[in-house]
């Protein structure tokens, strides 16, 4: 086996060696000779990355469906986990669990990720007004061979649920944990508002200055956290007009949280409609595409 490993890698040489510097110069055809690598070496990291050319020439959906003929003909964890992570990402909640189950199956992955979709899929999955199951959290929590991002999201899960709560003290635990490690946006809003709440002005800026967003989604992502934290101070009207704008940015998150702001402040959002379900949404479980 080990023998065949190294004459699959010898083989994608070429393609590796022309492969990327067209990339940079002719990007169609480098993309091409990239995505040529995975069915010869078929080495998972690879079938990652050209499902990952997949997504950026032909969109998610071919994607998804290409990564599905791949790992049902050269299967593995990771492969698996990527393409139920890209459903995930679609909406395609039911095909994101038949790609866990299947993921599961063959031994885990170097980088955690059939443990990532695992909890990802269950957050997801949890009803609007509801927290991920303790039973869930423990389940991942009395573990000591978590992947890094993994044990983030884990922190971050119960970071915000404090902040639900109105445990703040707890929240700062977990705020703090976090940032130990890295500079977590989401973490520093959380420590801005715990700053503002015990009348500490100059760090709650500090904090709040910290909290960037990268990325297309940053200012969406930043409003959703805007939201939650202006109810938390008792900011009714700043919070209203959060949760108006985030309606229209992030309709789904909208829809999950206005459980939990209803509950963290009585009142605030009396007299705004839902929005209207994404279509995706709709039609996930109903879909006749995109199953095993």
């Amino acid at each position: 086996m080990f023998l065949i490993r190294w004459g699959r890698a010898i083989l994608s040489l070429p393609l590796r060696v022309l492969g990327w510097p067209l990339f940079f110069v002719c990007k169609p055809v480098g993309r091409e000779l990239l995505k040529a690598v995975w069915p010869v070496t078929r080495f998972p990291k690879d079938g990652a990355f050209a499902l990952q050319m997949v997504v950026t020439q032909q969109g998610p959906a071919v994607a998804i469906e290409t990564g599905l003929a791949w790992a049902q003909r050269w299967p593995s964890a990771h492969l698996w986990a990527m393409v139920g992570a890209m459903a995930l990402d679609n909406k395609q909640l039911k095909l994101a669990g038949q790609c866990l189950q299947q993921a599961q199956a063959y031994p885990p992955d170097a980088e955690g990720l059939v443990d990532i979709l695992d909890f990802h899929l269950q957050m997801r999955s949890t009803p609007p007004g509801e927290f991920v199951p303790e039973e869930t959290m423990q389940r991942f929590l009395q573990r000591r061979d978590l992947p890094p991002h993994l044990g983030k999201s884990l922190e971050l899960e119960q970071l915000w649920k404090a902040i639900l709560l109105r445990q703040f003290e707890l929240a700062q635990q977990h705020a703090q944990k976090i940032l130990e490690i890295e500079s977590a946006p989401s973490a520093h809003m959380a420590m801005g508002l715990i700053h503002a709440i015990n009348g500490q002005t100059d760090q709650s800026r500090r904090h709040f200055s910290q909290a960037v967003f990268p990325g297309p989604k940053g200012p969406s992502l930043r409003l959703y956290y805007e939201t939650v934290v202006n109810a938390a101070m008792g900011n009714a009207q700043a919070g209203r007009d959060c949760f108006v704008r985030l309606q229209t940015a992030l309709p789904d998150d909208a829809r999950n949280v206005k459980p939990h702001l209803e509950q963290l402040m009585p009142g605030m959002l009396q007299g705004i409609e839902d929005e209207e379900p994404d279509i995706l949404t709709l039609i996930d479980d109903n879909s006749e595409g995109g199953q095993l």
